[in-house]
């Protein structure tokens, strides 16, 4: 998918309705050049997003998420993947965005993306784990260079965080 523009979702959306749960499964894909006011990519609703060896390149968002934005109840998987370049103008989740939902993640990297809070990811009353996750070089113009998480755990297993910066 490349060179997509939308509200929500430059490239994919998924909105859970009454009855049905979205599922969204990438496998080997590269997910590029995409933008949308939320979620530069993805935006997903109460469902599942799962990711697997796939490359998501220069997408953003004008308010959060560049690459992907899971809000209420969503389940995120991704397993070795990459993230490069991503960036959300006026808000949060350079790369990833999460509010009430679920992330895992496994050898997967965040190079070079920039936000107001949480570069690489924002995470709101969410549960993540990272196992070797690898973030470099992202930067927030206020705080969580990497990650900015509130009201939630995380859990971080053979990680690595290199050159991130924020301004707070």
């Amino acid at each position: 998918v490349n060179s997509a523009t939308n509200s929500f979702g430059g490239a994919i959306i998924a909105y859970k309705s009454e009855s049905i749960m979205p599922t969204v499964t990438l496998v080997n894909c590269t997910i590029a050049n995409n933008t949308a006011e939320y979620g530069g990519a993805i935006y997903v609703t109460g469902g599942n997003l799962n990711i697997r060896k796939t490359k998501f390149d220069r997408n953003y968002a004008y308010n959060y998420g560049g690459a992907i934005a899971a809000l209420y109840s969503s389940v995120v998987t991704i397993e070795d993947s990459i993230f490069t370049n991503h960036f959300s103008i006026n808000d949060a989740g350079g790369a990833i965005y999460l509010l009430n939902s679920q992330l895992t993640s496994s050898n997967s990297q965040v190079y070079n993306s920039t936000s107001t809070f949480g570069a690489a990811i924002t995470s709101l009353n969410s549960k993540i784990t990272l196992n070797k996750f690898y973030a470099e070089n992202n930067t927030a113009s206020y705080e969580g260079g990497a990650i900015y998480a509130i009201y939630n755990a995380i859990t971080c297993i053979e990680s690595t965080f290199i050159s991130n910066h924020a301004r707070n």
